[in-house]
């Protein structure tokens, strides 16, 4: 976890400093994106798909169940960390999406109204179980 966390701070000090070499790679990443989603729209739509599932819209009402179900169990420590999880998670994506402040691509394939850096994938994600 503490690589994946420097990885990140390295890679969003390159978005905020416009370091040329991963903003030409990011563009070039882009670019190939954008262009096998208009050839190829059955890919858009399995990708929008998976998009849908990253949503806060739809994250949050399922770690709302879960938490319930969790109470009705009796497993209060459980509900309380998934509420506390997913109200963290915003908290630091907003803070995150403030601070870089990096604009969505103007050719973006769905719409979306919110800056681009760190995605909603990215910060909603679960970690990996770790075996320790």
């Amino acid at each position: 976890m503490v690589t994946a966390a420097a990885v990140f701070v390295v890679l969003a000090l390159a978005v905020i400093w416009s370091f040329t070499p991963v903003i030409r790679f990011d563009g070039w990443v882009s670019a190939a994106a954008y262009r096998a989603a208009v050839e190829h729209p059955g890919w858009r739509a399995a990708m929008y798909a998976v998009t849908w599932t990253a949503n806060t819209t739809t994250i949050a009402p399922i770690a709302a169940v879960v938490a319930l179900l969790l109470i009705w169990r009796g497993r209060w420590r459980q509900a309380c960390f998934v509420v506390v999880a997913m109200s963290a998670t915003a908290a630091v994506r907003l803070l995150l999406l403030g601070t870089i402040d990096r604009p969505r691509p103007v050719d973006q394939l769905a719409p979306s109204g919110s800056w681009s850096f760190p995605s909603g994938h990215t910060t909603a994600r679960r970690a990996p179980h770790s075996s320790r």
